[in-house]
């Protein structure tokens, strides 16, 4: 599946339990380490109960050793939050020394090697670095992304910049602020991970400030690959993510082989009725939808003319 993917890929010179040293030049080595952070399976059907997966999980993990299971929250959504901050206790407790923890989706492709590069330039402290954009709340109840008034009054919007949930990087002085005020219950974690984040830090003096040197190099919003330079590529089928990987294992990857990998999941996806929809401009469109837009007209314009 999914999982297996990204251990085929750029998950696979990450070294279970002590890290993995990678060269970056003839000065620099970064030891890295990945790991797979689950919940408490959850009943799909009657033919995928929970305790059926539960038995799948235990075989995945004696075979991988790369799963993270928090039998205290249900697999599903909307804990993603606290799985999240399973993830920063994970990295705080278990190694003697952590720089920066980068958590990303099970959908994001990462350029490993170009990330830890950049991430050899930063400074350890007070470091907060991402795809930043302002939080404001969605009031439609249909919405996935719904937040009600008495989640996030009005008085406080817009809300403070995030790191979209595809990938951001904190470095450990953060991670052990959040992880302080979520233990100590002084906060309630808010269920949207990636706002989660930022509101924790809220209460820093002086505020931590946004690094937005990796704005133009994550590509969050998908359905269009963005440009060569990217370091993170999110909503990457499994099919992509293989042929990433291929090209970026093999020194093949290029702007062509960037699209080439894209080119099938984006156009399959257009012919489903929600794609359709999107792409012919028959719904309200927010801010994001309205670059899924433009990603869908230039695939058009591409697939039909090329």
């Amino acid at each position: 599946g999914r999982r297996d993917a990204i251990r085929e890929t750029w998950f696979k010179y990450a070294h279970r339990g002590e890290g993995y040293t990678l060269r970056m030049d003839s000065c620099n080595e970064v030891l890295w380490d990945a790991r797979f952070i689950i919940g408490r399976p959850v009943d799909i059907s009657p033919w995928r109960t929970g305790e059926l997966h539960k038995v799948a999980l235990e075989k995945e993990m004696a075979e991988h050793g790369d799963l993270i299971n928090l039998e205290a929250h249900p697999d599903n959504y909307y804990s993603i939050t606290q799985k999240t901050l399973g993830i920063f206790a994970f990295a705080r407790d278990m190694y003697e020394k952590v720089d920066f923890v980068l958590k990303t989706d099970d959908d994001s492709y990462v350029k490993i090697d170009l990330w830890l590069e950049l991430m050899l330039r930063k400074s350890a402290v007070r470091s907060y670095l991402g795809k930043f954009h302002p939080f404001v709340p969605i009031r439609e109840k249909d919405h996935k992304w719904f937040v009600s008034e008495e989640e996030y009054p009005d008085e406080r919007v817009p809300g403070p910049e995030y790191g979209m949930g595809c990938g951001y990087a904190l470095s450990l002085d953060l991670i052990e602020h959040i992880l302080e005020r979520y233990e100590k219950a002084l906060v309630k974690p808010f269920f949207l991970e990636d706002v989660n984040t930022a509101l924790m830090l809220e209460d820093l003096y002086p505020p931590v400030k946004p690094d937005k040197t990796l704005q133009e190099k994550l590509n969050c919003w998908g359905f269009f690959p963005g440009g060569s330079g990217s370091v993170l590529y999110h909503y990457t089928s499994m099919e992509a993510m293989r042929c990433l990987g291929d090209a970026f294992f093999n020194k093949t990857f290029n702007s062509l082989a960037r699209d080439a990998c894209f080119r099938q999941p984006i156009l399959d996806w257009m012919q489903t009725p929600i794609g359709w929809q999107i792409c012919e401009g028959s719904q309200d469109f927010s801010t994001h939808e309205y670059r899924t837009l433009d990603a869908c007209l230039k695939w058009q314009k591409y697939y039909y003319n090329r």
